[in-house]
């Protein structure tokens, strides 16, 4: 009888359910970071961050832009849910620029976060990895990666290049991944003030962006523990990650969903595939 608790007790606790993952791959959190909302590493499940570029434990952010978009990120969640319980998870993929060999290790982790018995509903990419810049069988094999991953359902949201470009125009020498590719489950995201407006050098796509989000100098955390007000498409991108991780479950498709949430503006009539945007709301 004794045995047979034990083994229950046992059996209960290795296929408990677990929190699902907003998946953050970036340049990592600086430990003492502390958004206006509270330490963001409370924020952080615990036991499952990684760093794919050194390929040991932990997540130490020796840039900052990691930090500030995962403090933008959890003042969102929890804007949007006062009782928001830890659901970050960090991959950190460099130092500055991420390298694509980094990347593909990052996407390679979902799986062993699944194995786990972790969903990873939404994966964050506030970055853009250009090709001309990366050896053409890296990032063809990146390329391959991320399309296995948006077909079996993950949403991944990502930032554009700041260049301010028509991304449906774009020639092949010029895209950049994720952003460029397009997929249901694809979200990229052009950045907007506050009231909305495209920001200056705010890309545009009506088929290759889905909407816009604030992300003109809001304020977030920093590597070294302070705060800093920061813009660009990385921050409106975490903004939407927030958000369609808080959607994710709805009965709706994502593209649904946050339609159905965003606001709609006359300024982006023709930028975007939704024509809506999304606001920073800290808590």
């Amino acid at each position: 009888m004794k045995v047979f608790l034990f083994l229950s007790l046992f059996t209960s606790i290795l296929f408990a359910e677990k929190p699902p993952l907003l998946v953050i791959i970036d340049t990592g959190v600086g430990e003492k970071c502390t958004a206006p909302s509270g330490l963001l590493h409370e924020a952080f499940v615990s036991g499952v961050s990684f760093d794919l570029w050194q390929n040991r434990p932990g997540f130490r952010d020796q840039s900052g832009h990691g930090s500030h978009v995962a403090g933008v990120v959890w003042q969102q969640l929890q804007s949007l849910n006062r009782k928001q319980e830890p659901s970050l998870c960090m991959l950190r993929a460099g130092y500055e620029k991420l390298p694509v060999d980094s990347l593909v290790k990052a996407f390679g982790h979902l799986h062993s976060l699944r194995a786990r018995g972790y969903q990873t509903p939404v994966v964050l990419c506030a970055f853009a990895l250009d090709a001309a810049k990366t050896d053409p069988a890296k990032f063809k094999k990146f390329e391959e990666v991320i399309l296995a991953e948006l077909k079996r359902g993950t949403i991944i949201v990502s930032a554009t290049d700041g260049r301010g470009m028509d991304l449906d125009q774009l020639k092949p020498g010029k895209v950049f991944l994720p952003g460029c590719l397009r997929h249901e489950n694809l979200l990229t995201v052009a950045v907007s003030s506050k009231d909305g407006l495209p920001a200056p050098r705010a890309c545009s796509g009506k088929e290759k962006v889905f909407c816009s989000a604030e992300g003109t100098r809001l304020i977030s955390c920093w590597k070294d523990g302070s705060l800093r007000a920061i813009s660009g498409s990385s921050q409106a991108s975490a903004v939407v990650a927030a958000t369609a991780f808080h959607l994710h479950q709805n009965k709706d498709s994502i593209r649904i969903a946050l339609k159905k949430n965003g606001s709609r503006h006359p300024g982006l009539l023709g930028q975007t595939a939704s024509e809506v945007f999304f606001r920073f709301q800290p808590k």
